[in-house]
């Protein structure tokens, strides 16, 4: 409220922006003004970006409604524990362990649930009289966190392990960087999610009240985290569901019991969908989506998904520079499938003219696609890969892949 302190704050604060401060988590105050200064201390002095800013504001804001401006929370100092029955403990701040995080994103009938980006502390923040700080506790949480629509490392400070997967065994650093890769690979699926809530107000993460471990990360993917169990009662939707790692075809709209590996989230997607996932680089900036690639999970109905795409890095989409690319998978018949490409809506600058496709039929037979280079099918998986070059985006392409 004060703007001589706010100036005097962006002063203070420029030193560390010029080294590369890139956003503020904000703590002990959700003031609409102090989040404003702060958001736009961001957008002025942030190197790494053309203007856009970002802020991670504390969740006791969510009641505001003018939290929607600031729509990325954490939530709350987070017990080193499997489970915290007594959260929130407002004696010491502990707000929750690994179990009630996941609840306060996959549970509608919490207030948490209506943040549309809300983010954690990977690992557990501080202790709070707990000892079970664990690589299986950590391992779990990596696997959850990641799919977050955001994910922050955090830890208070006399925690030897501060966090760091490098601090685990190697088991450990091997699943931070197995989820870590593929959340990077996803990018394209997770940010034309975040266009999605902007547009609609639609958050991604999607829990139905009634099975609280587990939730939607968008409409395709089906995400139940485990916790210390070996086996996982989980709900299935209607429709058929395919195990992400062996493409086992489930049945939906009845509860299975799953064995649930240490080193694996249950993860599952749904049939009919197409993910667009791309190469996974060190960082987000380094990657683009000059090629892609479309993982398609045939079904008895047809999937359409929305690719959007701009900058990334300042505001103009918020004037409407943004590209818009419809997906549409055929419904499976006895013919085969026919993926469209539609030709791309809107644009961006710089966008390329033209695209690589790397297309990916799970559950598929060896055949011929009728187009595309370096064809090639996986016995153990039946999954059938080809490549579609330099493909106009001002375009609208239809390849047709037969059965055999």
């Amino acid at each position: 409220d004060n703007s001589e302190a706010v100036k005097l704050w962006k002063e203070k604060m420029k030193p560390f922006f010029d080294q590369g401060l890139d956003f503020v988590k904000l703590d002990k105050s959700s003031k609409v003004s102090y989040m404003k200064a702060v958001f736009e201390a961001t957008q002025e002095l942030g190197l790494e970006t053309g203007g856009r800013g970002f802020i991670m504001s504390h969740l006791h804001s969510t009641h505001d409604p003018e939290m929607r401006k600031y729509p990325t929370k954490w939530s709350g100092d987070a017990k080193i524990a499997w489970t915290q029955p007594d959260a929130p403990n407002m004696g010491n701040y502990s707000m929750g362990a690994l179990k009630e995080n996941i609840m306060m994103v996959a549970d509608p009938n919490r207030s948490t649930y209506e943040v549309p980006f809300l983010t954690n502390d990977l690992g557990g923040y501080n202790y709070f009289g707990s000892k079970e700080q664990s690589d299986s506790l950590y391992m779990r949480w990596t696997q959850f966190s990641m799919f977050n629509p955001i994910t922050t490392v955090f830890s208070t400070a006399d925690s030897p392990n501060s966090n760091m997967p490098f601090n685990y065994s190697e088991q450990a650093q091997e699943v931070f960087k197995h989820y870590a890769s593929l959340k990077h690979a996803l990018f394209p699926y997770i940010y034309s999610y975040a266009h999605i809530t902007r547009n609609t107000g639609v958050k991604m993460v999607r829990g139905d009240g009634v099975h609280l471990l587990q939730y939607l990360f968008g409409q395709e993917l089906l995400v139940a985290p485990a916790l210390r169990e070996t086996s996982k009662s989980i709900w299935f939707p209607s429709g058929e569901w395919y195990d992400f790692y062996t493409d086992e075809l489930l049945e939906g709209n009845k509860t299975l019991d799953i064995n649930v590996d240490i080193e694996k989230i249950p993860l599952y997607v749904r049939a009919g969908s197409i993910i667009p996932m791309r190469k996974a680089t060190q960082q987000i900036v380094t990657a683009t989506n000059d090629e892609l690639i479309l993982h398609l999970y045939p079904g008895t109905k047809e999937g359409i998904f929305t690719l959007y795409e701009d900058d990334g890095l300042g505001n103009d989409y918020l004037e409407g520079s943004v590209a818009r690319t419809d997906l549409a998978l055929s419904a499976k018949s006895a013919n085969g499938i026919s993926l469209t490409i539609h030709a791309v809506e809107g644009s961006y600058d710089p966008m390329p003219a033209n695209r690589n496709y790397h297309v990916v039929v799970h559950r598929w037979s060896d055949t011929e696609v009728g187009r595309g280079e370096n064809i090639s099918f996986d016995t153990d998986r039946q999954l059938l890969t080809f490549d579609l070059f330099n493909m106009s985006l001002s375009e609208t392409h239809t390849v047709q892949i037969p059965s055999k």
